[in-house]
């Protein structure tokens, strides 16, 4: 089972805990987030499940859901 967490901080000492963002049933790693047209977009790495599979925030940065494939 793959999971994408987050952490986050407004001065680079005090850091927040981790939370998870996304959780598949598949592999997940290196995460790539860019931003494209005014959207933000997450493109992690799926080899397992031998597809490309791109996310978009539901919730803030919080939560991300599957977009395409």
């Amino acid at each position: 089972k793959g999971i994408i967490k987050m952490i986050s901080t407004q001065d680079l000492e005090k850091w927040s805990e981790p939370i998870t963002v996304l959780s598949e049933k598949f592999h997940l790693s290196f995460p790539n987030v860019f931003q494209y047209e005014n959207n933000i977009y997450m493109l992690p790495e799926t080899g397992d499940d031998f597809s490309l599979k791109l996310y978009k925030p539901s919730t803030g940065l919080k939560k991300w859901s599957h977009h395409k494939t």
